[in-house]
């Protein structure tokens, strides 16, 4: 079940066949994920057609395969969303090492109860910082 068509696949289907490949068809595969898929497949199926006396062992469940090709994007997926996640820890990580270094050029003399508040939005703030950088928050 393919959920769109592609208007190249017959084309690209006999080019897999004869072996003839136009400029224009080379172009499409390069941008056609489906017909690269098919390309893919062909070849694979082509080299295993290729060693007939070596036997391979029973194909495995179309579930099976659909359920690996499934994990494996779900993988891929993660490793993106890791990558975005770290590059936000470092961004945060830099921003609080330059409030720490520019806070001390604007600290004036104050009263007791106004540092100590200063004081606890400070280390309230680290901590939520902290748990949102480890993923807890």
């Amino acid at each position: 079940m393919r959920p769109e068509f592609c208007e190249f696949e017959e084309p690209v289907a006999a080019a897999l066949s004869s072996g003839q490949w136009t400029h224009e068809l080379r172009e499409h595969l390069a941008h056609c994920g489906q017909c690269a898929d098919m390309c893919l497949v062909s070849q694979y199926l082509a080299g295993t057609a290729a060693r007939p006396g070596e036997e391979s062992g029973p194909l495995p469940a179309p579930g099976l395969i659909w359920w690996r090709a499934q994990l494996a994007e779900r993988q891929e997926q993660a490793a993106r969303a890791m990558a975005a996640i770290e590059i936000m820890q470092n961004i945060a990580i830099a921003a609080a090492l330059v409030v720490v270094a520019v806070l001390p050029l604007f600290w004036k003399p104050m009263h007791w109860s106004t540092l100590l508040m200063g004081v606890g939005l400070l280390v309230s703030t680290a901590a939520v910082l902290y748990g949102w950088v480890r993923g807890r928050i």
